[in-house]
């Protein structure tokens, strides 16, 4: 089945919102996220009442389980975590992660555009040695490290993130109060991408 995410992070891939609690709290009182639970050891959300107003699906009749199965309600939902939708807050890493996924394609160079078919290599290049890694586009000439470039919404960089699992790429994606909100808790704005694992 694989386990399919919408993720959202802050711009700033260093930036960690200066009270997590309190933007869980935030999460709460607007409705997007329910009731706590415990899933293999980390806190997660079922979805709130309010979450279909922050999150905006896209296409004809997307079909969504907000609600675990009913087998699930003797306890422990890890073997079903896939199953349903309901929200994660990541624990805040000490440097930047970079997450890929089944689902990320070919970045592109954020001067020219140019298509990095190379890009698996580099990847690994770079999670071997962040420090020292940087990709030279063949087109323009332009240098950054991989996290730079642009993955269209398919891989993402940073260090704190709340994960919308049961979302399908491009299937939904978050409304302006929900990132606004967000955005409240940090210094800057917030993107989201997709993963699938």
């Amino acid at each position: 089945m694989g386990i399919h995410r919408l993720i959202l992070h802050p711009d700033d891939p260093r930036e960690v919102p200066g009270d997590i609690v309190a933007l869980g709290g935030a999460l709460g009182e607007m409705g997007f996220v329910g009731a706590a639970f415990s899933l293999a050891g980390a806190t997660h959300y079922f979805t709130g009442e309010h979450f279909l107003d922050h999150i905006t699906f896209l296409g004809c009749s997307p079909v969504i389980a907000l609600d675990p199965p009913r087998e699930a309600v003797s306890g422990d939902l890890t073997a079903l975590a896939e199953s349903f939708c309901h929200i994660g807050l990541s624990v805040p890493t000490a440097e930047p992660v970079f997450m890929t996924g089944r689902n990320t394609v070919a970045p592109r160079c954020a001067r020219c555009g140019h298509r990095a078919d190379d890009w698996r290599p580099m990847v690994a290049t770079w999670r071997a040695h962040p420090t020292g890694c940087r990709w030279q586009c063949p087109a323009c000439g332009h240098e950054a490290p991989p996290p730079a470039l642009s993955w269209r919404q398919s891989a993402g960089w940073f260090r704190f993130a709340i994960e919308v699992w049961g979302i399908h790429p491009a299937e939904a994606v978050p409304g302006e109060q929900l990132m606004d909100t967000l955005a409240r808790y940090t210094r800057g704005g917030w993107r989201f991408f997709y993963h699938q694992g």
